[in-house]
């Protein structure tokens, strides 16, 4: 019975998607422009991380090259040469970053950033306690427009290089679209 009641459901869905496309005039435009929202926000994500444990050096923000991905949706993450995600169309975007700096000590700062188009716009510090661990983990709603840019860095004040570890589990940057916008 319950299969009888979901393909009458489905049929009416069927029959209602139908009438949309029969639509002719200026609702057709508005609604090819909606499908295209739909797509572009079913489609602008990824999950890129650290393959190889990188050296960073003391003092200045280095870019974290994300060279392996988890998924691209989209193909719009550069994952061989800019490290970097590519706004595909304009709206927010829910950006994660996380990173683990190994062997830090006691006391150093740690800050992970998420940079647009070469310029820092979101930021946290992580001040390494007793324990010498520093794995800074954040995220923020970004609105980006289409042509911008976003990647990871990271800094520390350790006086010496530091490494930041591989893996999918610890370093990483994840950007999911939420919304379009007109930006």
């Amino acid at each position: 019975m319950t299969y009888t009641n979901d393909v009458k459901e489905d049929s009416l869905i069927a029959s209602e998607a139908q009438q949309s496309r029969l639509d002719i005039g200026a609702g057709l435009a508005s609604e090819g422009t909606q499908l295209a929202r739909l797509i572009a926000v079913t489609s602008a994500k990824c999950r890129a991380y650290l393959g190889t444990n990188q050296i960073v050096a003391s003092g200045s923000f280095v870019k974290i090259n994300l060279g392996s991905e988890d998924y691209d949706v989209g193909n719009d993450f550069d994952s061989t040469t800019n490290y970097q995600f590519d706004i595909p169309i304009a709206g927010y975007y829910l950006v994660t970053v996380s990173a683990r700096e190994d062997a830090p000590a006691d006391g150093n700062t740690v800050e992970l950033s998420i940079f647009k188009n070469a310029a820092a716009i979101s930021n946290t510090a992580h001040v390494v306690g007793a324990a010498n661990i520093a794995h800074p983990t954040f995220a923020d709603i970004i609105r980006l427009k289409r042509g911008d840019y976003i990647d990871m860095r990271l800094k520390h004040n350790a006086g010496v290089d530091k490494t930041v570890l591989a893996g999918s589990d610890v370093t990483f940057m994840a950007v999911h679209i939420l919304s379009t916008d007109r930006v």
